[in-house]
This record gives structure tokens, C-alpha cells and sequence, in this order.
């Protein structure tokens, strides 16, 4: 939300990895700022202590309002995965797809939050969405509108740049089909109309979002050559210094939205952009693989896993009553590249709320399993009766606290620090309510700087050693040693929202554990 603010006022010299759609989360409060006392600032800036504040705006609480944004997104959301499974697999299929995401207990715990994720996922499936009814119909309208949610996703989140390789990719699967169910005789380079219409749509994918994006940043630092750039960007910096002759080449985006990938890169590549990574207990400070296999394994429902396991077997079972190449490859390339990228090389492992970009695909997917409710078996219609019964139960007994949500493999829920850690499982939210423990249980120690006894309260990200507040950002090395103590030699006998675990230490067992 600050570095919305920062874009709407305009102030250009702070540069961060945030995105620029923030800012439609911070007009609420830059609007109380510039209407003075009328009245509706007052509203504009109502807050609302203790609905979930994410980790970027932990140091205070954030206008309901601003809230609203990330709502709007998320029905939106919703709305499409309904109608894109509905359009795929009749109306049984879309609410089906849809039931599944309302009961997606990470598109609720973010749904609400003043960050990125929703609108990353909302905006990317909408391209998607549309790229298909252009794939599909070649008009000029659908065009326009994939072009143009592809620039609110680039605005959105980094990960929407694989939109490209995604349409890429789904023509290129497209083209190669087309062409090798022809007759041999019939096989020749496709025609130069084929060459200018495809021609004519990457123009407009590229032109439009590149506008989009200038757009935000009042063409701010726009056209600035290579060399120009090499001082404010170290990518570019170490690109000339091995093709010095690069530099003439000018770059039709602004000078903030490139520092900001800049400082993205540059953390990943240097393992800067997070605290320590947790994973089974173990914390490094480098990425663990498989982490967004584990977590999604321990992260999402039950059933919502087994009902997808069934909805895959069951498209490749009847994958000839299907029209693949036509419908179900502008959500399964989609699904596929972006799973690879988050199982296999995303470096930034500090919460399964990157992942869900990914979830909308799965959820729509799953609508296939219902196509033609009336000729599903009976037993096919109780199986899955019972699994969204399960669903619910299991998203539902969470509630209100859906950001630590694990699933029931993880059967204890104040074991779940030993899986997982960061945002996964405590991300600040819970801060009124461990106000309202602490005003009810006199003498409890919150967050003890060093080991000590009695009745104490640990937040399990400061207790797996993924962050410890108060220490400096480069001493990350040394986070894991504090509660060293406790988390090893001691057992939580309670918790607060699932987000701070509660401990019973006695003088006899610190000396023990001490002594170890």
C-alpha cells in the first residue's frame, strides 16, 4: 500500500519489488488525504484492527477501503471461473469450479489482503480466458481485451510475464496439430494471411500493455537507451559490460517499472529477498526443492487434491469426447507451465501464496469431472458429494484464521510450524488477537529476547527462525539460534489463531534444556 501511495502522488524516487496495481488499494486513503475534512475522509480512512493485515503494512492497520480493491478482484475471479467452466462444461460444470475456489482456503485467507496475489491471478486468467475466445473466434474485440488484461497483469505481479510463452506456446501446440492432421500432399508453409494475422496479434499484445504500463508511471523515464539505463540498473550494468555495443538500443518502458524488476532480479539471484526459508523444520537461507510441491501438498484441501487427481484421469480417459486443441489447452498450458515454474525454479520460497496464479486452471479443470450431471454415475455423484461435504468441513472449522490453514495430514494443528513457516502460517494477522490473550493472561512473556521461564508466547516465525524482529536484515544467519531453546526442547500446549504457539517452561526444564 506505501509504495501505492507513492505512485499515485506521484514520487518516483522510492524503488521497490511492490507492483503498481497497489495503487488502486491506496486511492482510498490518498482520496482522504486530498479532500480534506468533508466527512468521506473519515470513511475512506476507517480501519478495522485485526482482519488480516499483511507483512508489507504490519506496522500499522490499513483503511477498510483499501481492502476493497483486493475484493473486487476476487470476485471478479470467481465470476470468470464460473463462466470459463461453464462455457467448457455446462453450467453443472461452472458451479462446480466455482464451489471449489469460494472454498479454497488461500484465495479467502488473501482475498481481503492490501497485496498482489488475487489481482496477479484474477488479471492472468482473464487474458487467458480471452485469448482463448480469440483463439477461438479470431475477433478483434477479444483481442483487444486479452491485450489488455495482460497489461493489468504485468502491472500486477512479475509472474504474468509467462502470458507470452503461455500463447506462445498454446498457438505453436495449435499450429503443429493443425498441420499433422493434414494429408501429406496438404502439408505446406502456412499462408502469409496466416503470417499477418498472427503478425497483427502480437503487435497488439505487445503494443497495448507496453502502453499500460507507461500509462501508470506518466511515461516517466520512457525510451531511455541501454546506456542511459546502465546507471540506475545493475542488469544492465553487467549486459554492457560483455555487449558494450548494446547501448544505442532504447527500451519503450518507464525507468521505476525497470528498477523494480532490476531490484527483483538482484534479490533472487543473491538470495536477498526473503528472511530464511523454512522447510520439515530445517532453515537456509537458499531454496529447499519441492517446496510448492510440499506446499502444496500440506496447503490445499483434501479433496480439493482428490477431486483434481480424478478430474485429470478422467480428461485423459475421455480425452476424445473432448476438444483438447480447442478448449481444455487454454487452461492446461497455462496450469502446466506455471506448476514447472513454481515446483521447479522459483527461487522465492516464503509462502504458497505465490501459487495462486496457478489455482483458477485447477479449478475450472476440475469442472469436467460433472459435465452432464445427468449421465454422471451414482456412484461418481455420491463420491463427490461426500468430498465437498469433506471440503467444507475441513476450510470451515479454520475460520475466521485461513492464512495458517493446513490440511488434516498435518493432524495437530500446533504441529504445523514443523512444516512450514512465513507467510504460510503467521504473517502478522493475528496481532489483535494476541492482544485480547495477553489482556487476559497477566505476566505472560511475548517474544522473550532470551530464554526464561514461565508462561511464554512465541509467533511461529519467530520461532522457526525464518524472522526475528528487531535484527537487522543481513544477520538472517543468526535468526535460527534465538528460540533454538524452546523449539527444540519444548512442546506448544496452546496457540492464538494458530500463529503464536503457547509454552509452559519450567525453572527445572530451562535448566535442563540449557545444559544440553
Amino acid at each position: 500500500m506505501h509504495y501505492g501511495m507513492h505512485i499515485l502522488t506521484p514520487d518516483y524516487s522510492w524503488v521497490d519489488t511492490k507492483m503498481p496495481v497497489t495503487a488502486l488499494n491506496a486511492l482510498p486513503a490518498w482520496l482522504s488525504l486530498s479532500i480534506g475534512r468533508t466527512g468521506l475522509d473519515s470513511i475512506l480512512a476507517k480501519t478495522s484492527t485485526g482482519l488480516g493485515f499483511a507483512a508489507n503494512i504490519m506496522s500499522g492497520d490499513v483503511p477498510i477501503a483499501a481492502r476493497a480493491m483486493t475484493i473486487f478482484w476476487a470476485v471478479l475471479l470467481a465470476l470468470y471461473v464460473f463462466r470459463w467452466a461453464k462455457a467448457l462444461y455446462g453450467y453443472s460444470g461452472g458451479l462446480f469450479s466455482l464451489t471449489l475456489f469460494v472454498f479454497s482456503p488461500n484465495v479467502i485467507a488473501h482475498s481481503h489482503l492490501v497485496t498482489s496475489d488475487v489481482a496477479a491471478a484474477c488479471t492472468m486468467t482473464l487474458a487467458c480466458f480471452y485469448f482463448w475466445r480469440y483463439s477461438d473466434s479470431g475477433s478483434t474485440r477479444a483481442l483487444f481485451l486479452t491485450s489488455f488484461w495482460t497489461g493489468i497483469a504485468l502491472i500486477s505481479k512479475y509472474t504474468a510475464v509467462f502470458l507470452f510463452p503461455i500463447f506462445g506456446l498454446i498457438e505453436l501446440i495449435r499450429y503443429i496439430a493443425n498441420v499433422r492432421s493434414r494429408p501429406l500432399s496438404d502439408r505446406r508453409p502456412g499462408s502469409s494471411h496466416l503470417g499477418l494475422s498472427l503478425a497483427r496479434a502480437a503487435v497488439v499484445l505487445l503494443f497495448l500493455p507496453v502502453l499500460i504500463i507507461n500509462g501508470v508511471y506518466l511515461f516517466y523515464g520512457s525510451f531511455m537507451s541501454l546506456e542511459q539505463l546502465a546507471p540506475y540498473l545493475g542488469s544492465v550494468r553487467n549486459l554492457l559490460s560483455e555487449f558494450h555495443w548494446l547501448g544505442f538500443v532504447r527500451i519503450p518502458l518507464p525507468l521505476p517499472y525497470l528498477q523494480s524488476w532490476d531490484k527483483m532480479l538482484f534479490y533472487m539471484g543473491n538470495g536477498l529477498y526473503q528472511g530464511n526459508t523454512y522447510l520439515f523444520g530445517h532453515v537456509r537461507q537458499g531454496p529447499f526443492p519441492g517446496y510448492y510441491f510440499f506446499a502444496f501438498l500440506f496447503k490445499e484441501p483434501l479433496a480439493f487434491q482428490i477431486i483434481l487427481v480424478m478430474a485429470l484421469i478422467h480428461l485423459a480417459r475421455m480425452r476424445k469426447e473432448y476438444d483438447i486443441l480447442g478448449k481444455e489447452l487454454f487452461v492446461l498450458v497455462p496450469a502446466t507451465i506455471l506448476t514447472f515454474y513454481f515446483f521447479v525454479l522459483f527461487r522465492v520460497q516464503i509462502g504458497f501464496r505465490y501459487f495462486l496464479v496457478v489455482l483458477p486452471y485447477l479449478h475450472i479443470l476440475c469442472g469436467s469431472l460433472v459435465k452432464n450431471w445427468t449421465s454422471v454415475t451414482p456412484r461418481i455423484r455420491v463420491a463427490i458429494a461426500v468430498l465437498l461435504t469433506y471440503l467444507a468441513v475441513s476450510v470451515l472449522s479454520y475460520f475466521p484464521h485461513y492464512i495458517p490453514y493446513f490440511n488434516e495430514l498435518v493432524w495437530n494443528r500446533m504441529n504445523a510450524y514443523k512444516i512450514l513457516s512465513d507467510s504460510n502460517l503467521d504473517w502478522g494477522q493475528a496481532g489483535w488477537y494476541l492482544n485480547q490473550y495477553v489482556s487476559q493472561h497477566p505476566g505472560v512473556v511475548v517474544n522473550p529476547v532470551a530464554p526464561t521461564t514461565g508462561r511464554i508466547v512465541v509467533s511461529a516465525r519467530q520461532l522457526t527462525g525464518v524472522w526475528i524482529d528487531g535484527v537487522p536484515f543481513d544477520k538472517k544467519i543468526s535468526f535460527p539460534e534465538k528460540y533454538a531453546w524452546l523449539r527444540e526442547h519444548f512442546h506448544p500446549v496452546g496457540h492464538i489463531a494458530y500463529a503464536y504457539l503457547i509454552f509452559d517452561v519450567s525453572e527445572l526444564d530451562l535448566q535442563r534444556a540449557l545444559a544440553e
